[in-house]
C-alpha cells in the first residue's frame, strides 16, 4: 500500500466523466456500502468542481439486496448503455470475483482502479490501492475522503459505516482494529444511523430466511474431534423457501459459533451448478485464506472463500473440503506445539 497510489486514483477519478463501479459477485454489506459510498463521493467531487460526473454501480445480482434501503437514496441505476472513461472495482481480490462484468473491466484497459483490503488481492487494476490493515474496504474510501478533503455527508457516512460494520461482524471480529472503531465513531458523528444499520445487518430477518435457516441447521455436521463444522444450501432449498442471495448471507456464522469449532465451512450450490464455499476460522492458527488458496480462492486470515466451478454434487464437495480442512487443522496443530 502506497499513498501515491491513492493520489493516482484521485487524479484519475477527477479527470474522468463517466464512471462505473463494480462490486464482487454475491455483493455483501462491505461491497455495497463501499460502492455506493464511493459513488456519492465521486458525485460530490464533480459538483465541487462544477464538472458533474455520471457514476453507476453495477452488481452481478439482479434482485434488490435487503440492504438497499440504507445503502443509497438515489434511484436504481438504469441500463448499461454508455462507454465508461473509468471502471473501478471495490472489495474484489481478483478479476474472477467480478463474474461476467470482468469483460467490462478488461475493456477499460488502463482506465481501471482496484480499491481493496484483502491480503490475497492480485492488484489487477492499472491503479491499485490495497490496504490489508483495513478491517473493511469502506475504510479505504474513508481515507480517500480524509486525505483529499472530500466532505463526508450523512449519506456517505451511512454507506461507509454499513461497509465497516458488516465486514467486522458489528465490530466483534478480529479484523475490527482500533482504527476501525475510530472511523466508525467519526462516521456516527457525521450522521451515520448506526442503530438502523446494525439492526438491519444483525437482527432483522425475513420469514423466508428464518424458515430456510431452520431446515439448513437440521443438516449441520460437526466433528468434536477435528473441530470442523459444515452446513450446505441447495437451489432446491432456496426455491422452496423463496429466498434470494441476500437472505443467506451470514449463514456460515451458525456453523462458526459452535463451541469447539476451529474451521466452519458453508457450501452453497448455485443455479449454474457451481459450488461456492465460505470459510471462517476461530483462531489465527488456522488461516483460511491460506487454506482456500488450495482451491484457487483467498480472502482474510479468519474469513475466506473459494469456488468449485465444475463440481455438481454438494455431498462430494463437502467430503473433499472437510477432509482437506481436517488435514490442515492437524498440520497447524502440530506446528503450533
Amino acid at each position: 500500500m502506497k499513498t501515491d497510489d491513492l493520489k493516482k486514483a484521485f487524479d484519475k477519478i477527477a479527470a474522468s466523466g463517466n464512471i462505473a463501479i463494480l462490486t464482487h459477485v454475491d455483493a455483501d454489506g462491505d461491497a455495497l456500502g463501499t460502492a455506493y459510498g464511493l459513488k456519492l463521493v465521486i458525485e460530490q467531487m464533480g459538483a465541487a468542481t462544477g464538472a458533474p460526473k455520471a457514476v453507476r454501480v453495477i452488481t452481478e445480482e439482479i434482485e434488490p439486496h435487503k440492504l438497499m434501503p440504507v445503502v443509497c437514496d438515489s434511484e436504481t441505476d438504469g441500463e448499461n448503455n454508455t462507454d465508461y472513461d473509468l471502471v473501478i472495482a471495490v472489495d474484489s481480490s481478483d478479476l474472477g470475483r467480478l463474474g461476467t462484468r470482468a469483460e467490462l473491466y478488461l475493456a477499460a484497459g488502463e482506465n481501471t482502479i482496484c480499491f481493496d483490503h484483502h491480503k490475497t488481492c492480485t492488484r489487477f487494476g492499472a491503479i491499485n490501492y490495497v490496504d490489508v490493515e483495513a478491517g473493511a474496504c469502506g475504510e479505504v474510501i474513508y481515507e480517500f475522503c480524509r486525505l483529499y478533503g472530500v466532505e463526508i455527508t450523512p449519506e456517505i457516512a451511512n454507506n461507509l459505516y454499513l461497509a465497516i460494520s458488516s465486514d467486522t461482524g458489528g465490530f466483534r471480529q478480529a479484523n475490527a482494529t482500533p482504527r476501525s472503531l475510530e472511523i466508525a465513531a467519526d462516521l456516527i458523528r457525521k450522521g451515520a444511523n448506526s442503530a438502523k444499520i446494525n439492526t438491519l445487518l444483525f437482527v432483522s430477518n425475513t420469514i423466508e430466511r428464518t424458515r430456510l435457516v431452520g431446515e439448513v441447521l437440521c443438516g449441520l455436521k460437526f466433528s468434536k474431534n477435528t473441530g470442523v463444522s459444515l452446513i450446505t444450501v441447495s437451489p432446491e432449498q432456496m426455491s422452496k423457501h423463496n429466498c434470494t442471495s441476500s437472505d443467506i448471507e451470514g449463514l456460515v456464522n451458525f456453523a462458526r459459533n459452535i463451541l469447539g469449532v476451529k474451521i466452519a465451512i458453508y457450501l452453497r450450490k448455485k443455479d449454474d451448478g457451481s459450488i461456492k464455499a465460505s470459510l471462517r476460522s476461530n483462531s489465527d492458527i488456522y488461516d483460511v485464506s491460506e487454506f482456500c488458496a488450495r482451491f484457487g480462492g483467498g480472502g482474510h486470515l479468519r474469513a475466506a472463500g473459494c469456488e468449485f466451478p465444475t463440481e455438481t454434487d454438494l455431498q462430494a464437495v463437502g467430503e473433499i473440503i472437510v477432509r482437506e480442512a481436517e488435514d490442515y487443522i492437524r498440520s497447524r496443530d502440530y506446528l503450533s506445539k
